[in-house]
């Protein structure tokens, strides 16, 4: 932060800017212009037409002009009840700074789902994103295959991991959201349950697996 910055956040708090504005100005982070404000002193005042902010002791509410206890140690109380600062707000609604409710459709399952402050959201779920990813990577995967031409073997069925019986342990780990690790050490521990050993690595029977899944309360 330089002089002219510094000279800037006391100038703007002397008028009675709140931080938000000031750090949008001058290009800083909110809590850098907060802790230099702390630092320095700088109690906020607030202009005609916005909310006064006690910084101690007993404040006054703004909307009925009543006393606002404020307790030490905890953010500075602005308003004596949730009616009174539903009504000031109410009154200003063009000081409320609103973030949007954007309707989407999920790439993935294709339903129709509702996400608050997004506006570049895909997927509905993390599982959804999950699975996308994963049919993603095989269908690269027969792309490159058919790109390579015919060789003279009998070209490989690629299954999507959402449609296949058995999984490998990255399969289940990235399919279930678990890491690898543990994942591994369920198989091993439960060989015969919802895993088996095929050749040198194990396999997870998925829909065995949902099953336990839904039986347990932790994992």
């Amino acid at each position: 932060m330089t002089d002219a910055q510094k000279d800037r956040i006391r100038q703007m708090k002397a008028d009675g800017f709140g931080y938000i504005k000031i750090a949008r100005e001058l290009g800083l982070p909110e809590n850098t212009v907060k802790s230099f404000c702390r630092r320095e002193g700088l109690n906020r005042k607030a202009p005609d037409g916005e909310a006064p902010v006690p910084e101690a002791g007993i404040g006054t509410c703004p909307c009925c002009g009543g006393k606002v206890a404020q307790n030490p140690g905890r953010k500075a109380k602005r308003f004596c009840s949730d009616k009174c600062r539903n009504t000031w707000w109410n009154s200003r609604l063009d000081q409320v700074e609103r973030k949007a409710h954007y309707e989407f459709v999920c790439a993935y399952c294709k339903k129709p789902f509702t996400a608050y402050g997004n506006a570049g959201r895909k997927y509905c779920s993390h599982e959804c994103y999950v699975i996308s990813r994963i049919d993603l990577e095989v269908g690269r995967m027969q792309k490159n295959k058919n790109e390579v031409g015919d060789t003279g073997r009998e070209k490989e069925t690629l299954v999507p991991v959402c449609e296949k019986y058995a999984l490998t342990i990255k399969e289940a780990a990235a399919y279930f959201n678990i890491g690898i690790k543990k994942m591994r050490r369920m198989a091993e521990e439960n060989t015969g349950r919802f895993s088996v050993f095929c050749g040198n690595k194990y396999l997870i029977i998925r829909p065995k697996f949902e099953k336990f899944i839904d039986e347990s309360s932790e994992i």
